[in-house]
């Protein structure tokens, strides 16, 4: 029996954990270039098209999100396929495992791409973007289908090399895939007369299409034996599948909150309404997107050493990494919550931080609550339970299919914000719950080591943040200047409390 209160403490720095820090330094570190590309372009698009052709340029290019729910898992699958059969004795069932999972999604792209193709005018009508923009949207998303099969292509290699922990070449290649996409893109849009949605959809598909045949042969080269032909191992797609299932109920849950809810915006309120949330949400997701790049790193890494880890190992590194991981996550979730006003009115202009400040705040709250369940998913992941995910991940569609159309419905962009709030919170409960119950790990003893500390210091965080953004006659960048000030304090005393504890890698 695990007893992790006698010796977690002993052995917590003994973790092993210099290519787990390597491969997600790279993930984290391509996801802020990505992030911060966008956060520079972003006021530059929504002010070339308007709130309404943004809100329509959002909603199609999120068909793109939606291989997440139609590669039916297959990618994660993969990475865990790969990341245990790097090993000598089965190398060899790497290439096959690859190629069948290849030609499974050339088939469902092909047959995804089309209904999207055929289906457009519908589909358009569905989006409520009004009758005069029904045709020009019917042409964008066609153009989008062909996006779209790229990108489930794309998907294939790029999870191979993740399987094999090249972190260092997907990281790159997505940060420079993005870079190139949003210059080109701003270029068109800015300088060559007329050019409009239809031009950036073009964009965007030849940039899916660039980076599917990057990957390609970046994976050919990089895995031995790797050609493309027709092979399907139909016992391997078998194994595929069985952890899969699992993966494609945590897709769901994730394209609902990320993509769907744009939809049930439109749907209510129209597009210009799915800007004033696509905005903030894109800040929320670049900070949620670093944080969950970086923590996907663990998912290979402890399913390639789960042969040789114990189940007291496996629990300590949980510990550790989810440490370290709400450390970094609160002061800043904090800050954007409390300082969301200011932060728009700086980057968008204080008309539109007017429209979205509100949602912006409640986001960073809801993905603060949500980011708790990371390191603990990828953990169960790992080890191979995606039955416990997939569990997880039919409660929170449940919840997202009940309280976002309800609440949109009453109360538009507040009213969805507010039901991924509850849902988050509902979700943290069963998640930890579950997860501790699962590794023998108390669940006070998890509480109290991962978010005790943090207790006293956000109490006062947010008051004296809540101080300064009532100070009338203080001027907007004052305001966030203090609450900056005060948000690096707060690293400050977590680092001397137990950030060494943290950061210092073992040398074992």
């Amino acid at each position: 029996m695990f007893k992790p209160v006698q010796e977690i403490r002993e052995v917590l720095k003994a973790v092993t954990q210099k290519k787990l820090f390597k491969n997600a330094l790279y993930s984290s570190g391509s996801f802020f270039m990505i992030s911060l590309i966008n956060f520079v372009t972003l006021p530059l698009f929504v002010s070339k098209l308007g709130v309404v052709q943004f809100g329509i340029f959002t909603l199609v290019t999120s068909l793109f999100g939606y291989y997440g729910i139609f590669d039916l898992g297959m990618g994660q699958g993969l990475i865990k396929f790969v990341s245990e059969r790097t090993d000598q004795e089965r190398k060899a069932e790497i290439v096959p495992g690859i190629l069948s999972a290849f030609w499974v999604q050339v088939m469902v792209g092909l047959v995804l791409s089309s209904i999207l193709f055929f289906s457009s005018a519908s589909i358009s009508r569905v989006l409520h973007v009004g009758e005069a923009n029904i045709q020009v949207t019917s042409m964008l998303i066609r153009i989008a289908a062909v996006g779209f099969f790229f990108t489930m292509i794309s998907a294939v290699f790029s999870s191979a090399l993740m399987g094999m922990q090249q972190y260092h070449i997907t990281s790159r290649a997505d940060a420079l895939n993005i870079l190139l996409l949003n210059a080109v893109s701003l270029i068109v849009l800015y300088t060559a007369p007329g050019s409009g949605l239809k031009e950036l959809l073009i964009i965007n598909c030849i940039s899916a299409a660039l980076l599917a045949l990057f990957y390609m042969i970046v994976a050919v080269r990089k895995i031995p034996r790797l050609r493309l032909r027709w092979h399907m191992d139909l016992d391997l797609l078998r194994q595929f599948f069985r952890f899969s299932v699992h993966i494609f109920l945590s897709k769901i849950s994730n394209v609902f909150a990320t993509y769907i809810v744009r939809f049930i915006i439109g749907f209510f309120a129209g597009p210009a309404a799915v800007t004033y949330y696509t905005v903030p949400s894109k800040l929320i997701g670049a900070l949620g997107g670093m944080l969950s790049s970086a923590a996907s790193t663990l998912m290979p890494y402890v399913s390639a050493l789960n042969t040789d880890l114990s189940q007291g190992r496996i629990a300590q590194t949980l510990i550790r990494v989810s440490t370290g991981f709400t450390a970094f996550t609160i002061p800043v979730s904090l800050f954007i919550a409390v300082f969301s006003r200011q932060i728009l009115t700086v980057w968008m202009g204080s008309e539109f931080a007017g429209q979205s400040w509100v949602i912006l705040s409640l986001l960073s709250i809801s993905s603060l609550v949500g980011s708790f369940s990371t390191i603990p998913n990828q953990v169960v992941l790992g080890i191979g339970n995606s039955r416990l995910l997939g569990y997880f991940s039919i409660m929170a569609v449940l919840c997202y299919s009940i309280l976002l159309p309800l609440l949109g419905k009453l109360f538009l962009l507040t009213g969805v914000a507010v039901g991924l709030l509850i849902t988050s919170l509902f979700l943290i409960v069963i998640v930890l719950t579950k997860t501790t119950k699962f590794l023998e790990v108390p669940l006070s003893f998890y509480v109290n080591e991962v978010f005790a500390p943090h207790v006293w210091l956000a109490i006062v965080f947010t008051s004296l943040s809540c101080i300064i953004v009532n100070i009338e006659v203080l001027p907007v960048a004052w305001k966030l200047l203090g609450g900056i000030c005060l948000m690096i304090l707060y690293y400050t005393f977590l680092y001397f409390d137990r950030g060494k504890q943290i950061l210092t890698p073992s040398t074992s």
